[in-house]
């Protein structure tokens, strides 16, 4: 079963437990939450990469440094205190260089699940709960670029895990309805890539083993709804 599928069935349980606070009595609570922020990127071997290539063009290729984020995330709440999580998450990352002869285009987007935990460290009534999360994170994504054939992206697959530490400050005064910020770390790295053939990928043309650092500091702006 892929990670993809398990942690459906997990947001599906999620769905189905919150139920159980009205029918039983028990203390479990459910809130899902969106978020739009941004990610900063390790990215040495690729800017490494980007760097020779650079300068074998004598051009002006900036870094990929950093890219846009998004995500969505469930959370099973037990006594209103400590919750067991599920997200998604999706990372942007591209760079390119225009020239009269040519375009040449990298792309390194990522799709991320997490499953972890979260607990109210603080909470302020009629202001808002201060939370610290950690997760487990399954990445996978696919780098593509056109260095090589300029009319057309190549593309390379991999996929990896790591992990991630934020804390989080969230409304809970507008109930049910909550606003926060959120600021973490992750460690994220995807150590090889396969070409279209299942062979080991290298960047060309520093020669080094392909891969994409997403490890650094990240941030969301977020709202969602509890139940």
């Amino acid at each position: 079963m892929s990670k993809k599928t398990e942690l459906t069935i997990i947001a599906l349980l999620l769905l189905v437990l919150a139920p159980v606070q009205n029918a039983f009595g028990f203390p479990i609570g459910i809130s899902v939450h969106g978020g739009l922020g941004k990610g900063y990127y390790s990215m040495e071997e690729l800017n490494n990469n980007l760097n020779e290539l650079r300068l074998e063009l004598d051009s002006n290729l900036s870094d990929l440094s950093n890219g846009t984020n998004v995500m969505l995330q469930g959370r099973l709440w037990f006594i209103d205190r400590i919750a067991a999580t599920v997200g998604w998450e999706h990372f942007w990352g591209d760079t390119e260089i225009q020239s009269i002869d040519s375009q040449i285009l990298i792309k390194a987007p990522a799709s991320v699940y997490s499953i972890g935990g979260m607990i109210t460290a603080l909470s302020v009534p009629v202001f808002a709960d201060f939370n610290i999360g950690a997760s487990m994170l399954f990445v996978s994504s696919i780098y593509g670029t056109n260095q090589e054939f300029s009319r057309i992206l190549e593309e390379f697959k991999g996929s990896d895990t790591g992990y991630r530490i934020y804390a989080e400050a969230m409304t809970n005064f507008l109930t049910p309805l909550q606003f926060g910020f959120m600021l973490g770390y992750r460690v994220l790295k995807i150590q090889e890539f396969e070409d279209r053939y299942g062979d080991l990928a290298f960047f060309e043309p520093s020669e080094a083993i392909m891969e994409l650092d997403y490890s650094g500091v990240f941030f969301y702006v977020t709202a969602g709804v509890g139940f």
